[in-house]
């Protein structure tokens, strides 16, 4: 089974399109109509071709940040449980909101209680750090659920952005005072994914999550399997997980490319030194994913 455990419906370009307008790595982007109905047949359709089982679809509050988009975070939460809905075998759906918010606990614990969603998806680069107290509320829903959390980690992807918000460090803390939470680090910290390593090795509920590393592979694939290798030796196979962070990143290759390139690690460790076992990539695709989610 492979699963995607980083999905979002619209890109950040697509939500906030005056923000990216001008800077080339964007360049041909359209702001979206949120069709969620046509969102979520296209996903699925893309899935069907890269042979993707389920993806976990999300969604990013940035409108704190960058100003409130078109359509506000509560109607796309809403907007993912309805596609949820409508492919229940393939899609789930994580809730999205920035802390901050007024009664972001509130809205986020009667979605868990009501079983619209798997998990939450927090971006800390808008300006909040995972141990603030904001934050605590929403673990506390996750460890009464039994939901996990995924997090963006690593440098932000935009000017605006606060990096040090999601350095791996920061992630330190809530995964010892919440040990009993999976916690998904997103992007694996990016260019900081040694301290996302360093991190993770004291903290068994911390996963590393190789999202948006299309980029990595095409222009450093030696290092950048060996930095894969290196998570599995260090933290163990069983906490590496696969996800693409679609469909910003579909410029640099498209979903089938990178669920084939992932499926041959074996044979690129090979090419480079490195022993990277079938086993190991099969819990990297989805077995892994499956465990936390309760898919498979």
């Amino acid at each position: 089974m492979i699963i995607d455990v980083h999905r979002h419906m619209w890109s950040a370009d697509q939500r906030h399109p005056k923000l990216f307008a001008g800077d080339p790595r964007w360049e041909g982007s359209e702001a979206s109509d949120f069709d969620w109905r046509r969102a979520a047949g296209e996903i699925v359709s893309e899935m069907d071709g890269a042979s993707v089982d389920v993806s976990v679809i999300i969604v990013a509050d940035f409108g704190l940040r960058f100003g409130e988009p078109e359509v506000g975070i509560e109607e796309e939460n809403e907007m993912l449980v309805s596609a949820q809905g409508l492919y229940p075998d393939r899609l789930i759906a994580f809730y999205g909101i920035d802390p901050r918010r007024p009664g972001s606990a509130e809205k986020f614990d009667a979605a868990a209680k009501g079983g619209k969603v798997s998990g939450i998806k927090l971006h800390p680069t808008t300006g909040y750090y995972p141990g603030d107290k904001s934050c605590y509320d929403l673990y506390e829903i996750c460890a009464a659920n039994g939901l996990p959390v995924l997090f963006h980690s690593g440098p932000g992807f935009h000017p605006l952005l606060y990096g040090k918000s999601a350095h791996p460090l920061e992630f330190d803390r809530v995964a010892a005072d919440f040990p009993k939470v999976d916690m998904i680090l997103g992007h694996a910290g990016g260019d900081w994914w040694q301290d996302c390593i360093t991190v993770a090795k004291a903290h068994p509920n911390l996963y590393l999550e190789i999202s948006e590393w299309q980029a990595k592979f095409k222009s450093h694939e030696e290092e950048t399997v060996r930095a894969v290798d290196q998570m599995m030796q260090s933290v163990g196979a069983g906490r590496v997980m696969w996800a693409s962070d679609f469909p910003g990143i579909r410029r640099e290759m498209s979903l089938k490319a990178f669920v084939d390139l992932c499926r041959d690690l074996p044979s690129l460790g090979k090419k480079y030194g490195c022993e990277i076992s079938e086993e190991a990539v099969e819990l990297m695709m989805g077995r892994n994913a499956g465990r936390v989610l309760g898919v498979g």
